[in-house]
């Protein structure tokens, strides 16, 4: 005896849900219900954004070739590190009274943790055509914090104090670098200034040395040596002269 097997059809497909009806109505509400049940017990979770611009650099590309993008995306890693750190985070909770039912229950460390998870930082990226070469580069213009809280107020009010918190470490990293660059362009003035006098300073010693013998005396070399060949001669034609006279004289 052999079983040979077929395609289902359409036609097959109704036919078992006929034969099984009851059973597949079952399951669908079933499953209806667990979805209505997990939306309503579920607690809710508000969510609140805020983009912020990143201030370009007032150099012009052309004079400052860089990693513009790489480098923001880094500066924004530092900012986020900065700004999530324990001591803010602590801050924040106390004043906003974030997780008060865990407060006091759950350590501070996992707290901070649990606001951390919740916050997210995106760069904000749009795609440009390079005005010289034609190129298409991604340019970082701007990035998006976010924070999921149950109570919107407290979100809405969370990422306005992250924001603040983001403008003024961006400010204060911005500053840092500024007098980093400063102190850099300070040292190298003085090693410059320091060779220039050194080397002018081995030039004074070389024209003291060969003072007769620099270009700019090469006019003055030229005439005194014009002058001293006519006087020779001078001197050899009347000498010359003498002795033919004390000649003729004997």
């Amino acid at each position: 005896m052999s079983v040979q097997a077929h395609d289902m059809t359409w036609a097959d497909y109704a036919a078992v849900l006929r034969r099984r009806w009851r059973l597949t109505v079952l399951t669908m509400a079933l499953i209806a219900l667990g979805s209505i049940y997990i939306a309503y017990t579920l607690p809710a979770v508000y969510e609140s954004s805020a983009t912020i611009l990143i201030e370009q650099q007032g150099i012009p590309p052309e004079y400052v070739q860089t990693t513009v993008n790489a480098y923001a995306e880094e500066l924004l890693q530092g900012i986020h590190q900065r700004v999530l750190a324990a001591p803010n985070v602590a801050d924040l909770m106390e004043r906003l009274d974030l997780y008060p039912e865990d407060r006091g229950v759950l350590p501070e460390e996992d707290l901070v943790t649990l606001f951390r998870d919740s916050t997210v930082l995106t760069p904000q990226n749009v795609t440009t055509v390079h005005s010289r070469t034609g190129r298409e580069t991604i340019v970082t213009f701007g990035f998006q914090v976010t924070f999921q809280y149950p109570d919107a107020v407290k979100a809405r009010d969370v990422v306005q104090e992250l924001a603040g918190l983001y403008v003024a470490q961006n400010a204060a990293v911005r500053s840092e670098a500024a007098a980093r660059t400063t102190a850099f362009l300070d040292t190298e003035t003085i090693q410059l200034q320091d060779k220039l006098a050194e080397i002018a300073g081995r030039i004074a010693e070389f024209k003291e040395r060969h003072a007769n013998n620099l270009p700019e005396h090469q006019g003055t070399n030229l005439a005194t040596w014009e002058r001293a060949r006519t006087e020779l001669m001078d001197v050899d034609s009347r000498l010359g002269g003498r002795i033919v006279h004390e000649a003729a004289r004997e």
